[in-house]
This record gives C-alpha cells, sequence and structure tokens, in this order.
C-alpha cells in the first residue's frame, strides 16, 4: 500500500485530488478513506424480500376498517408492489427457514442481513476466544458474489447450506451459535431459492471514469 501512495503522488491528476479532497498527499489511510467512501455509494435495494417486508403488516389487515387514508394508501400500495414482485412458493419457503429453523438470522439481522460489527479478529485482540472470528457478511445479492466464507472455499450457496446444515468445520473456537440443523433436501433447495431469488435486487450502477 505504501508503494501504491508513492505511485498515486506521482501522478498530477491523482496528487491534486488526494491534495483538494484530503488536504495532503495519498497515504495508506487516505487510499483505504476513498476506497471505502466510494464502497458506501454502492447500493442495492427492491429485492422480492424488501417488497415483501414492506407489505408484511398488511397481510391480514382489513382495509374497509381503516379510517386513515394515508395509511389505508401505504397498505395498498405496500400489497401491490408485494404481489407484483411476489417471490416463488419455494423462495417463501425458504425464507421461513432462514429466519427461523435454519436459523441464518441470527447472524444475518436486520435491513442489511448482516450483524455488522466485527466482534474483534485474533490479530486485533490477542483474545484465543476471537480465533475464526469474522464480520458477518451481508447476503444481500449472495447469488452474485460467489466464491464464499472469508477465504472463497466453498464454490455454491448450496456449499454453504450444506457446510451450516453439519454444523460448520469442529474447531475449538467454533461459535456456540452454529449447531447441526437437520435439514430435508426440500428444505436445502429451498433456503437456496429465497437467498437466490428474493434476496437479489438492483444494484448502483458504476462506470469506470476516466483516469488521470
Amino acid at each position: 500500500i505504501e508503494v501504491c501512495a508513492q505511485q498515486l503522488n506521482e501522478i498530477p491528476g491523482y496528487r491534486i485530488q488526494f491534495e483538494s479532497i484530503f488536504r495532503g498527499p495519498a497515504t495508506a489511510e487516505r487510499i483505504g478513506k476513498a476506497i471505502a467512501t466510494f464502497e458506501r455509494t454502492i447500493l442495492s435495494g427492491a429485492s422480492k424480500n424488501d417488497y415483501y417486508e414492506r407489505a408484511l403488516p398488511f397481510f391480514d389487515w382489513d382495509p374497509e376498517m381503516e379510517d386513515d387514508e394515508e395509511l389505508l394508501a401505504l397498505g395498498n400500495r405496500a400489497l401491490d408492489l408485494e404481489k407484483a414482485h411476489r417471490m416463488s412458493a419455494s423462495a417463501e419457503r425458504g425464507r421461513e427457514l432462514f429466519f427461523n429453523k435454519a436459523k441464518c438470522a441470527t447472524c444475518h439481522v436486520g435491513a442489511d442481513l448482516t450483524d455488522e460489527p466485527d466482534m474483534g479478529r485474533f490479530v486485533v485482540t490477542g483474545e484465543e476466544q476471537d480465533k475464526g472470528a469474522f464480520k458477518t457478511p451481508t447476503v444481500r445479492n449472495i447469488a452474485l458474489t460467489a466464491p464464499y466464507m472469508h477465504d472463497g472455499s466453498l464454490a455454491t450457496l448450496m456449499d454453504v447450506v450444506e457446510h451450516y446444515d453439519k454444523g460448520g468445520t469442529k474447531n475449538p473456537w467454533l461459535s456456540d451459535k452454529i449447531f447441526p440443523l437437520e435439514l430435508t433436501e426440500q428444505e436445502k433447495h429451498d433456503l437456496v431459492r429465497f437467498m437466490e431469488e428474493a434476496l437479489t435486487g438492483p444494484i448502483t450502477e458504476v462506470e469506470v471514469p476516466r483516469l488521470p
């Protein structure tokens, strides 16, 4: 990274931009900040599961009993959008598994389907219990980001499901949140179907800019 910073500073266009934005030359820290800022602009949403989540509070709702016109419009729109982007029966069964029997939502939780913080890696804390601890990645658009796991060791989503179904890889630092799930073959396929179909949505388009 230090060599990269040196090379960037030797290119007038990059040197000018770093001076303008960061009030100083390119450094390892500033390069990291620049990349992180760019990554935060890459957004995803409007998946089938997003539409399902928004409509969920209205599934057992009787619009004829509602006198709040704003809420009525909101509910009707949510239901219409869910209907227009309805997930398959297999994906819906997979969703039920994801949030219940398969325990995926123990870590893949919230709007981004991740627990967000890294609970501390051994290289940072020096604590034995932190060996093997990694930040939980989001599963949004997970079908587009193979291979899987922190080391890319699993090629397909079915491989991932099989891995967790058997209770992960036994080791002294295995989380107590990971244990054999005893899923049926149909349940495994439904779970994969949910991730492939219902968690995939449009992503911010990125064009390669003119480089200095």
